[in-house]
């Protein structure tokens, strides 16, 4: 484990970096420079990322993210910063919705209510867990705007995954990762 802005760790040690929605903590720009030095040839990341996916969020979704995730992109201009550091897009997906209750929002608001029984009569505590619980409820009535999507081949799971074009394998499979925000499945022994 190390800090994602200055790892100071060994170049090229790793054949797999993984990151669940957090490399948005230092800029993707950062992170995908940092993760390119730490990969071996051939290595791979596996990460996802918020993107919006419709245009005119409604001011309280736009809120939330612009305070959160100030630089959160569009699909393409992710594919553009992912190329940019010479990556290849292997494969990506969106995560369904019912990821996010059951993997993320679900266990959210059993943590906030048993903190809430935790923290009772304190206003400043209830004031805070009031402001987290209401993610999931924008998340329930605008679910179509921002969503994590996933540039992955996580294990066990659908999806897709990204690799340094230095692997010749991947060199072979770029022109054939799908431009879609569809689920794509990567061909065998990609």
């Amino acid at each position: 484990m190390a800090d994602m802005a200055a790892p100071g760790l060994a170049p090229a040690s790793f054949d797999l970096v993984w990151s669940e929605g957090a490399l948005y903590n230092i800029g993707l720009d950062h992170a995908l420079r940092n993760v390119h030095a730490l990969l071996r040839p051939g290595g791979h990341l596996v990460f996802t990322d918020a993107v919006w996916r419709k245009e005119n969020p409604p001011a309280e979704v736009r809120a939330g993210f612009d305070q959160d995730y100030p630089t959160m992109a569009w699909t393409g201009d992710v594919l553009a910063t992912i190329e940019r550091h010479d990556f290849a897009v292997l494969g990506r997906f969106t995560l369904p919705d019912e990821a996010w209750w059951t993997d993320f929002y679900t266990p959210m608001l059993a943590r906030i209510e048993a903190l809430r029984r935790q923290h009772a009569g304190d206003a400043e505590a209830a004031g805070v867990l009031d402001e987290l619980a209401r993610e999931p409820e924008l998340h329930r009535l605008y679910s179509d705007y921002p969503r994590n999507g996933s540039w992955t081949r996580p294990m066990g799971r659908p999806g897709g995954w990204l690799a340094r074009r230095d692997d010749a394998a991947c060199r072979g499979l770029q022109g054939g990762a799908t431009k879609s925000d569809a689920r794509m499945d990567v061909p065998a022994g990609a």
